[in-house]
């Protein structure tokens, strides 16, 4: 994704990016009982997408894991 397209600043679009242009759709998801994060990818992502999720969720970045317990799984290497 990032040497494809680019952010609204014209920088490399990261998967945090796609989140947040994506926020109310993914609300709906993260608001549902039954809706599942699977995060995959290099470890170096995982702040990001956790600082997206929690201002989505008006949470700090670091409460995203209890928040959403075993709703959120996460494969980084």
């Amino acid at each position: 994704i990032s040497r494809e397209q680019k952010n609204e600043d014209g920088g490399r679009m990261y998967v945090h990016h796609l989140l947040e242009k994506k926020q109310d759709e993914l609300a709906d998801i993260l608001n549902n009982e039954n809706g599942l994060i699977y995060l995959c990818g290099l470890r170096g992502m995982e702040e990001g997408v956790n600082g997206a999720l929690a201002k989505m969720m008006n949470r700090e970045p670091e409460s995203i894991k209890d928040h959403f317990g075993e709703r959120i799984q996460t494969e980084v290497y």
